[in-house]
């Protein structure tokens, strides 16, 4: 049985072994506290009952003494009457000088044996169950009889009985508290060597050499563990210099990867730039005067037309359309080429923008919502920013059409964001292809059946000179939403 119990302990966690110790402990001491007090005080209680009916037993013998000289029977027994106001007295009487009960107290009994032998000086005992006390008459230094009086031990026990209620209702009390305290104090020295545990399993299970266990002291537990990550730390210091080599490698073949791409990148994007450059120098200075000499004679045509009965007034309007695009596009491959300075000034904001709305054509079956929410003012290049707002506009309503949206709708918002004037369009259009999101700044990429994708660039150039933000993102109920951010105030300096 008691291997069985070794092997049991043996076998529990350290956590639960620890919490048995300190149980054990804290019941037993409870345990001895409580019967040193509950003894002291009985030997207490039981002197107190003995002093008690020895006053008793004085007091007695006093206001008998005149009786017994004058072998008045009736006087003493009426002296003895006077104890049944003490309800722990079962039984007293009254000897004579020569050991003769004189008189006697029974109370609630008739056959009262009292002892026949009396000692030859005052005693208190405590035998067969009940507390006795011998207390001698003397007058004038004469002895001329002895009061005995017995009381039983009903509170002696009573008070034992509710000294071990209280004990156990105590020792209860006691153990879960001692319970819940141990149940925290444990981990002082658990938890750490749980811990421990732990990191020599997954060490084990995973050969990672670099798990490290947590010191949580300088105590014999945070030595073992500091002990058990150096001994890691050796174990590891045999792979660092091979995965050291090896990653420094892959990130320089990573770098260097990534600087020729780049590299490669900006090349093109140069050449192409400076190919762009050169040709449309040269494109727009040799379609602008066959552009103007064709406006001058489409208008020139309208106007002697007009008394003829020819309908040629909607092919006139479609070329007069038609030379407005393409002066447009040649504007806009010369604004991105050429590099202006910004020109900032401070502007009312919400009426740039009711000016900017009522100006544009809109066609039909197309509606633009204004919604503005600050802030009153801004610090901007008022002409280059309506270009990036029209140009939003343009998209927005170019997508609409060309999808052939029942119902087109625009929204333009204006938010006061962290110091930033923040100019959002958006439309309920189909929306961009993700493939296509990455790619939508880059020059002359077009997602549109007309123009040569310079708008958006365009539009980001201007809004990065501002030291502004531009994104673009599908917005979640269909559509595209375009967010531009510029500062509000002047630039430091």
């Amino acid at each position: 049985m008691k291997g069985k119990v070794v092997d049991l302990l043996r076998n529990l966690s350290i956590a639960r072994k620890l919490m048995l110790i300190m149980m054990f402990t804290v019941v037993v001491t409870i345990t001895l506290v409580f019967g040193a007090f509950a003894i002291a005080d009985l030997v207490i209680v039981k002197r107190s009952i003995l002093d008690k009916l020895a006053v008793l037993a004085d007091v007695v013998g006093q206001n008998s003494a005149a009786a017994l000289l004058f072998n008045d029977r009736h006087a003493a027994a009426a002296t003895l009457t006077a104890l049944k106001a003490e309800a722990h007295i079962t039984a007293a009487c009254i000897y004579t000088d020569a050991d003769q009960v004189f008189v006697e107290y029974t109370p609630g009994a008739s056959d009262v044996a009292f002892p026949s032998t009396v000692p030859n000086t005052d005693s208190r005992a405590f035998e067969r169950g009940a507390l006795t006390v011998f207390h001698r008459i003397i007058i004038d230094g004469d002895h001329i009889g002895t009061v005995y009086i017995r009381s039983h031990t009903a509170e002696l026990y009573s008070r034992r009985k509710r000294y071990l209620i209280n004990a156990l209702v105590a020792l209860g009390l006691s153990t879960l508290v001692a319970f819940s305290i141990t149940l925290r104090l444990q981990r002082v020295i658990s938890v750490p060597v749980t811990h421990l545990v732990e990191m020599a399993k997954q060490v084990s299970a995973h050969g990672d050499y670099s798990i490290r266990a947590t010191s949580l002291g300088n105590d014999e537990l945070g030595i073992l563990v500091e002990e058990f990550n150096h001994m890691l730390d050796q174990i590891r210091d045999r792979d660092i210099a091979l995965a050291m080599a090896r990653d420094e490698l892959e990130e320089r073949v990573a770098a260097r990867t990534a600087e020729l791409r780049e590299l490669h990148e900006e090349l093109i994007r140069k050449q192409k730039l400076a190919t762009m450059g050169q040709l449309i120098g040269t494109v727009s200075h040799e379609l602008r005067n066959p552009l103007n000499a064709i406006r001058t004679s489409v208008y020139s045509l309208n106007e002697r037309m007009r008394d003829v009965d020819v309908d040629v007034e909607k092919p006139l309007r479609r070329i007069e359309r038609n030379i407005v695009r393409c002066a447009a596009i040649i504007e806009e491959l010369l604004d991105y080429t050429r590099t202006r300075d910004i020109n900032r000034d401070t502007i009312d904001v919400n009426e740039w923008i009711r000016e900017i709305v009522d100006d544009h054509a809109v066609p039909d079956g197309i509606t633009i919502e204004v919604d503005v929410g600050g802030p009153d003012t801004a610090f901007l290049d008022e002409e280059r920013m309506r270009r990036c707002v029209i140009n939003l506009l343009n998209n927005a309503i170019q997508a609409l059409q060309e999808h052939a949206v029942a119902t087109g709708r625009i929204v333009l918002t204006t938010r006061s964001v962290n110091n930033m004037l923040e100019i959002c369009v958006s439309d309920n259009g189909p929306g961009i292809q993700e493939d296509d999101l990455a790619r939508i700044f880059e020059p002359l990429f077009s997602t549109k059946s007309f123009g040569v994708g310079l708008g958006l660039p365009l539009v980001k150039q201007i809004i990065n000179r501002h030291g502004g933000t531009i994104t673009v993102e599908n917005a979640a109920a269909g559509g595209v939403a375009v967010t531009m951010r510029v500062p509000c105030d002047p630039p430091a300096g």
